[in-house]
C-alpha cells in the first residue's frame, strides 16, 4: 500500500501540466484544443484516465521478475548479462524487455518503481495505439479499452515487472501492421 501511495504522489507531481490546453495538429496545419473540435475524444481521454488509475492500484512486481533485476544490476554496473558475477548463465526470459529495463535503470538504480513505471508508460502506449489505429467506431474504442480494464490477468501482468506491456504492444503494433499496410513487400518487411 506504501509503494502504491508513493507512485501516486509521483505522479501528481506532474499535475501542473494542463492536458486540456495541449494542442494537436489536425489536417488543415491548424493547432486546435485537443477537446474543443471532437466531444468524442473526452470520452476515450476519460477512458484512458480509468484504465491508467487501474494499472497504479493494481501494480505490483512479481518475485520471477527480479532474476531480470539481478541481471539489469550486473549489467548497468558492469559485470555482463549473467546471474553471477564469475559464471555466463542466462537467466532472463526475454532479451528485449532486459534492455528496456535497463536503460531505465541505467539514470534511476532502482528497480521495483523503475519497473512499474516504465510498464506503465508501454502499457499506455499500447492502450492509445490500440484506440487510435485499430477500432473504428467510438463505441468499438470504449467497448475493447473497458474488456481490457475488466480483464484481471490484463491488469495485473500490465505491472507485474514481467515483459507483458511490452509483448501487449507489440501485439498491437502487429495488428496495425496487417491492417492497415497493403500485402507487398513493404508490409512483409515491418
Amino acid at each position: 500500500m506504501k509503494n502504491s501511495v508513493e507512485l501516486i504522489s509521483l505522479i501528481m507531481k506532474f499535475k501542473k501540466l494542463n492536458i486540456f490546453k495541449l494542442p494537436i495538429l489536425k489536417k488543415d496545419g491548424v493547432f486546435v484544443n485537443l477537446f474543443k473540435r471532437n466531444p468524442k475524444s473526452i470520452i476515450i481521454f476519460i477512458t484512458l484516465i480509468l484504465f491508467t488509475i487501474v494499472l497504479i492500484k493494481t501494480a505490483w512486481v512479481s518475485d520471477d521478475a527480479y532474476i531480470t533485476f539481478r541481471t539489469v544490476d550486473n549489467f548497468v554496473n558492469g559485470y555482463g548479462l549473467n546471474w553471477n558475477i564469475n559464471e555466463r548463465v542466462q537467466t532472463y526470459t526475454n532479451t528485449m524487455w532486459m534492455f528496456v529495463i535497463s536503460i531505465a535503470y541505467y539514470f534511476t538504480h532502482e528497480a521495483y518503481f523503475t519497473s512499474i513505471l516504465v510498464s506503465i508508460l508501454i502499457s499506455l502506449a499500447a492502450i492509445i495505439l490500440f484506440v487510435s489505429k485499430i477500432p473504428q467506431s467510438l463505441f468499438s474504442k470504449i467497448t475493447g479499452v473497458s474488456i481490457l480494464i475488466l480483464s484481471k490477468a490484463f491488469t495485473d501482468f500490465s505491472t507485474s515487472g514481467l515483459e507483458n506491456p511490452l509483448s501487449h504492444l507489440i501485439v498491437v503494433i502487429f495488428c496495425i501492421v496487417y491492417f492497415y499496410f497493403q500485402a507487398g513487400q513493404r508490409q512483409l518487411f515491418y
